[in-house]
């Protein structure tokens, strides 16, 4: 299925947890890439910061608008041109806070409580599984491209667990949250 799961335009419209998942992915992608050009891997960042526009983004459009989100086309363009193009460390860091702040406002349209919440964590989670399988056979590492998109996915519901507001983190038991 891949990064997709095979989720459908209408699925990304209805599904709370689609939804927040694919906009996951996409952030996942994002925050390898930046820290990949932080760390002066331009190349490798520019695959990262392509491929959510590519893949992942297009079919998200139609859900933002029917959810009455923003759409962040000019943000993911901006910083994929400030990567491609090799822009300072200062404008890509700057591209990249603005393109956070629009992918949280398109989030912020879904009012989650716990279940799909953690739903949508366990979604990047099994789909960071996933590309974990392609990146690593027998302990090796086979693919690294794919083993940073395992990374970013992991980073991302990591956040997404850490960020979950008190309320939610009493109602699900302090003790998730210790780890």
């Amino acid at each position: 299925e891949g990064e997709g799961g095979g989720v459908t335009e209408t699925d990304l419209k209805t599904n709370d947890i689609a939804y927040l998942s694919r906009l996951g992915l996409i952030r996942g992608h994002l925050l390898v890439g930046y820290q990949l050009y932080r760390q002066g891997e331009a190349d490798m960042a520019i695959t990262h910061m392509k491929h959510p526009r590519d893949e992942l983004y297009a079919g998200l459009v139609p859900a933002i608008e029917y959810r009455g989100g923003k759409r962040f086309d000019v943000a993911l363009s901006k910083l994929a041109n400030c990567v491609t193009s090799r822009a300072s460390q200062e404008d890509v860091a700057t591209a990249y806070q603005e393109l956070e702040i629009a992918i949280k406002a398109a989030e912020a349209v879904v009012e989650a409580d716990l279940q799909i919440s953690l739903q949508s964590i366990k979604t990047l989670i099994r789909t960071a599984a996933d590309e974990y399988a392609i990146g690593v056979d027998n302990g090796e590492l086979v693919n690294v491209h794919e083993y940073q998109d395992a990374y970013g996915f992991t980073e991302i519901a990591k956040r997404r667990l850490q960020e979950l507001p008190e309320s939610m983190r009493v109602t699900a038991g302090q003790g998730i949250f210790d780890a």
